[in-house]
């Protein structure tokens, strides 16, 4: 009698523990365990899917303490992901394709974001710059490898000027205020926010955009070899953050004009014209060949760009966002499936 009471002691046992192992099984998918990640982005408003996951507590939500590293621009913020300073980075088409043939390493999960106002000119008016032939004769400032640059050339072609005609000089985007108000150069191509501050430091500043003429998208990226990021966590939080954006949120207003040292008023008036959405299309390496031959002319060298693609991650949480034509693996050893024990993985 005895034995039998110890032998049901012992089932008893078994059941329970394997009854808390299940338990904790359906915690842990619930609640997976928190990682740390450094997130590299530029304030800029397209780029404010992240702070907002972050400030509004999207990146907790799905178990991730990030940590946003802000740099001046895309350009940057790539180039820290890819020495290591960061774990991923969001960036503008042009840096990332220019980069790609470089480093193999390289891999794009989603495009966050696009937008056609991003870009602007501002002139000086002592300069007598009021349209885009008046540059003609004039030194421009850009920053050489950026979207900037790809606005300033297509905004060239479309007037018909000769890049033989202008002077353009790479200045990086946080001394283009200070060399327009020295008179180093006539003009200069910036975004946000380093626009509004070449605004206020110009008296009558010239401003011309042209929506029409470009495209920026704004990308989530990393490395094949790194360590496995949770990169389907990641978007889950940022599509969250891109519902709010598309909101009439007031408080996302504030945020982003603390983030990106702007103006509540200009905030307000540029977030109409972007369009926060979660996609992988076709289109993003149509543009990104179109811009090689901008740069290099018709016989440039078009990067691949198709093996440095992932979709697997944004496939599997929105599939219908994929519609890019790529006939790849659904699994990639960069990203961490949901269903995947997170414990065996460090983010850094």
């Amino acid at each position: 009698m005895q034995f039998l009471t110890m032998r049901r002691l012992f089932v008893v046992l078994i059941v329970l523990s394997v009854a808390g192992l299940g338990g904790y099984a359906a915690w842990h998918a619930i609640h997976p365990r928190r990682m740390a990640l450094r997130l590299g982005t530029a304030p800029q408003i397209i780029s404010g899917q992240a702070q907002i996951a972050a400030a509004f507590g999207d990146f907790a939500r799905e178990g991730l303490d990030v940590t946003i590293v802000p740099y001046p621009s895309g350009k940057l913020a790539l180039q820290a992901m890819l020495a290591g300073e960061v774990d991923l980075a969001t960036v503008a088409e042009t840096p990332l394709w220019r980069a790609a043939g470089e480093h193999r390493s390289l891999v794009l999960w989603a495009t966050l974001a696009e937008t056609r106002r991003s870009v602007w000119i501002i002139a000086r008016h002592d300069r007598h710059v009021a349209t885009p032939t008046d540059l003609i004769g004039k030194r421009i400032a850009v920053s050489f490898g950026t979207t900037a640059q790809i606005y300033l050339l297509t905004l060239l072609d479309l007037y018909g000027i000769e890049r033989s005609r202008v002077e353009i000089v790479d200045v990086p985007p946080q001394d283009m205020a200070e060399r327009l108000v020295a008179g180093d150069v006539d003009a200069g191509c910036i975004w946000e926010p380093f626009a509004s501050k070449v605004e206020r430091a110009l008296d009558h500043p010239v401003i011309m955009h042209d929506a029409i003429i470009y495209r920026m998208t704004w990308n989530l990226v990393g490395r094949t070899d790194g360590p496995t990021m949770p990169v389907e966590r990641v978007l889950r939080a940022i599509e969250r953050a891109n519902q709010r954006l598309r909101s009439d949120d007031p408080r996302v207003v504030d945020e982003l004009a603390r983030w990106c040292d702007l103006d509540r008023d200009v905030v307000r008036n540029l977030l109409p014209d972007h369009h926060f959405s979660l996609q992988l299309e076709g289109s993003l390496l149509v543009e990104i060949e179109e811009q090689a031959k901008l740069l290099g002319g018709p016989g440039a060298t078009v990067p691949d760009m198709l093996p440095l693609i992932d979709p697997a991650p944004l496939r599997r949480f929105l599939p219908e966002a994929v519609s890019i034509p790529l006939d790849i693996k659904t699994d990639h050893p960069t990203s961490l499936p949901d269903s995947a024990d997170p414990a065996r993985h460090d983010a850094r």
